[in-house]
């Protein structure tokens, strides 16, 4: 996994093939969406790593034709062709590739993210996504593009930071009764509705348990308050979409005797890095209906999961059974007035309040450690 605390050396290249279409944009314009201004992509995974990383990155001066090609790969191996570039300066390619109008997704979908793919005999990472009209870096609702920066976002995070996608977890009781959180009656699931993470269209993914992964949280800072010891006491939890340091999660041991796995807690608002996630969910595009975060949302440690590799977070449904089984995932949150009882130790959160940056919860623990 890179480093977060080191300067992530990224080179834009905009292709385009026999298969892609021609470009639609000015080489110049993709960059300065990239790169430029406080909605930028890169403006964005400064703020979601709380200023942790920064970048350095390189354009090409011009589209490069790739040829006849189709798919991730094809593309990232002709970047040793394209004038100027020196693949050893850079460890991540950002390949920016127009789709060809009468071409089905289906049919073209060079999106993805390849590790320690060898390509003129250095390991990179190479992201790619189809571009239409429109700003590619800029999230504006009701625009085509919005769905491809969305789709950036999430390859890039894939590569840079090396995480998985988040999953969601379907837990009943003994008596097959549906309950947000049961040590042993519960199921894994990763389609779907792709419930969190970067699994959604917006590009949305840094879930609490995911920014500690990554190293933007350290769990032994004063951010995540670990539960340990018995007693009650209220915490105000910081939205984790802003900067201010605070505590951004409470943690609960879960293990049979404490420790791992824990459930995390993170309040989430519109606003910060959040906003524009709000923004796409009331702009009625395809994949804009969208779980609720507007309010404490619980998690999981991440697993192995067969056939889809490594899960960075698993989302807790607080309100189980309460919607139409689809829609069912789309309302997740713990809001005021609300508890929940971890059931293998018996800790009982409460909200006891939720304002416009943090919210206000009590913790009644038994001991757990």
């Amino acid at each position: 996994m890179p480093d977060p605390a080191r300067i992530i050396r990224c080179a834009i290249v905009p292709m385009h093939s026999a298969h892609s279409g021609p470009p639609r944009r000015a080489v110049g314009d993709i960059a300065a969406d990239l790169t430029d201004g406080e909605r930028s992509l890169l403006a964005y995974f400064r703020a979601v790593s709380y200023g942790a990383v920064e970048f350095e990155v390189w354009s090409a001066a011009d589209w490069h034709h790739a040829g006849a090609a189709r798919h991730t790969a094809d593309f990232a191996r002709a970047a040793p062709d394209v004038p100027g570039l020196d693949l050893a300066r850079f460890d991540h390619l950002i390949v920016v590739v127009p789709a060809h109008p009468a071409e089905s997704p289906g049919r073209f979908r060079p999106m993805g993210a390849l590790s320690a793919l060898e390509v003129g005999g250095h390991p990179v990472w190479a992201g790619v996504s189809i571009i239409e009209d429109g700003p590619l870096g800029v999230v504006r609702p009701g625009e085509p593009s919005d769905r491809y920066a969305g789709a950036l976002r999430h390859e890039l995070v894939h590569a840079w930071f090396g995480l998985g996608h988040t999953g969601r977890m379907i837990c009943t009781d003994q008596l097959g009764r549906p309950v947000p959180y049961h040590p042993v009656n519960q199921k894994i699931e990763t389609g779907g509705v792709k419930a969190g993470g970067i699994t959604m269209g917006t590009g949305r993914f840094f879930d609490v348990v995911q920014a500690t992964v990554a190293g933007f949280i350290d769990p032994e800072d004063e951010r995540v308050r670990t539960i340990t010891a018995a007693g009650t006491s209220e915490i105000e939890i910081q939205a984790l979409s802003v900067p201010e340091r605070g505590v951004k999660t409470v943690r609960l041991p879960v293990g049979p005797t404490g420790g791992a796995p824990h459930v995390w807690m993170e309040y989430r608002r519109p606003i910060g890095f959040d906003a524009d996630l709000f923004e796409h969910r009331r702009s009625g595009l395809p994949g804009a209906q969208l779980i609720d975060l507007d309010g404490l949302l619980f998690y999981t440690d991440g697993v192995e999961q067969p056939g889809h590799g490594h899960l960075s977070s698993i989302l807790l449904d607080m309100t189980p059974g309460t919607q139409r089984a689809r829609d069912d995932w789309r309302v997740t949150a713990l809001h005021a007035g609300r508890a929940f009882i971890e059931p293998v130790h018996g800790t009982k959160v409460e909200v006891l309040e939720t304002g416009p940056t943090s919210c206000r919860v009590r913790v009644t623990a038994g001991g757990v450690a």
